[in-house]
């Protein structure tokens, strides 16, 4: 997985980028004018076959079996019913300007987080439109990936600077937590076990030290994490958000930390990403 270093960087950084774009451009390139059906079935062939382990634990959270069979098929049907020939275009041509903003976008760090030694490790890949950037347990480590459909959709360089830096503070994060956090739940730091037993304040935790680092990193820009044009309703409501947070700490699970956390909350009540 990791043996295709880019964009040389200074060895004190220790910066590892590595772009699963290629074999991607090479696919699309065969599939873009396929039905539906065809195109997953060349994504599995041409595509994940290559990188198989890094999605099943990084993209399909790890799920087997029954679970991870509908999560691809639902994520499949929905990235290729969403993607456009401009979209992998506009991938293609910010995705060199990307490689090179990850590691200026950490010297913050040398200030923020002065005793920190970073030796990270960053992927470029098609996410399925998961995420702009998310840190998950891969081979015994962690690893930082970037949903390029949606990051090459930021405009301003200092935006695509501060998502970087606010998922390198998740690495920092989990790489210290977890051996612990393995250790208790048999391997795995992203399952339900982990969000029955640690509950939601947890999860709060981890995202407000990112968000309140990452200020501090790039006051001038949009707030990583959170939904700008719901702040207003947090604020407004934070007592009773808080509330139904707390009184959801019971039987906390997928649902429930989706309901908090995720762009697409599909709550009616609790707004997106409340839980920042």
């Amino acid at each position: 997985m990791f043996d295709r270093q880019l964009a040389p960087v200074p060895e004190a950084t220790r910066v590892r980028i590595v772009t699963l774009m290629p074999d991607f451009y090479e696919f699309w390139d065969k599939a873009k004018n396929e039905t539906l059906e065809n195109k997953i079935a060349l994504w599995d062939n041409l595509f994940e076959s290559k990188h198989k382990s890094f999605y099943d634990a990084v993209i399909y959270e790890g799920f087997t079996g029954e679970q991870l069979a509908q999560m691809k098929m639902r994520k499949l049907k929905g990235f290729f019913t969403r993607l456009t020939d401009a979209d992998v275009k506009r991938m293609k041509s910010r995705e060199a300007d990307i490689i090179k903003l990850i590691p200026t976008a950490l010297e913050p760090f040398k200030e923020i987080l002065p005793e920190e030694k970073l030796s990270t490790d960053h992927c470029i890949c098609p996410s399925l439109y998961t995420s702009s950037g998310a840190v998950r347990p891969y081979n015994q480590n962690m690893v930082i990936y970037y949903g390029l459909e949606l990051l090459s959709t930021f405009k301003n360089p200092q935006d695509i600077k501060a998502n970087i830096f606010h998922e390198t503070v998740h690495f920092i994060h989990f790489q210290k937590l977890y051996p612990l956090l393995a250790d208790k739940f048999r391997g795995s730091i992203f399952d339900t076990e982990l969000m029955r037993h640690m509950g939601p304040l947890f999860f709060s935790y981890i995202e407000g030290i990112a968000v309140y680092l990452t200020e501090k990193a790039y006051p001038n820009q949009w707030r990583i994490g959170l939904i700008e044009s719901n702040v207003p309703k947090y604020e407004e409501n934070f007592i009773g958000y808080t509330k139904m947070l707390l009184d959801d700490a019971q039987d906390f699970g997928f649902p429930k930390y989706q309901k908090y956390f995720f762009d697409d909350s599909k709550d009616p009540v609790v707004p997106q990403k409340f839980g920042y």
